[in-house]
């Protein structure tokens, strides 16, 4: 069983912002580089991985990002169960690409934080942090 722990505590709400974590969200790094690997990965997840440079491919479930001409982050584009970190998507990568020594699966759903920030101006939370203004 799986003790979820979240990075924030509830929402975080100032006058005009919003912070709130989206959890939890299944993250995989795949990697490979034969056309086995490709052909392997297109037929698990029925979508074609981006091969340009930071960008993304999106299918009904999952959401491919480019890291690196081997390498490609899959998240899940809804949250999934707090009560359980096993996964069919990774269970069929690992069965079908790992056991068979295509490329590799790594689970990192704990590694990363996504978060929802809302805020009545952009402007006013962006400004601080540039220095083209």
């Amino acid at each position: 069983m799986l003790n979820y722990k979240t990075s924030i505590k509830g929402d975080v709400t100032y006058s005009d912002l919003v912070i709130k974590e989206i959890k939890p969200i299944m993250k995989l790094i795949i990697r490979g580089k034969t056309k086995d690997f490709i052909t392997a990965i297109g037929k698990n997840l029925n979508m074609v991985l981006p091969t340009i440079a930071n960008t993304s491919t999106s299918a009904e479930q999952l959401t491919a990002f480019w890291l690196s001409p081997d390498e490609w982050m899959l998240i899940s584009n809804e949250t999934v169960s707090e009560d359980s970190n096993t996964y069919q998507v990774e269970d069929e990568l690992v069965k079908n690409i790992s056991k068979v020594k295509l490329g590799a699966v790594t689970d990192v759903s704990d590694q990363f934080v996504m978060l929802n920030i809302k805020a009545v101006s952009y402007t006013h939370l962006t400004l601080p942090t540039t220095p083209y203004v």
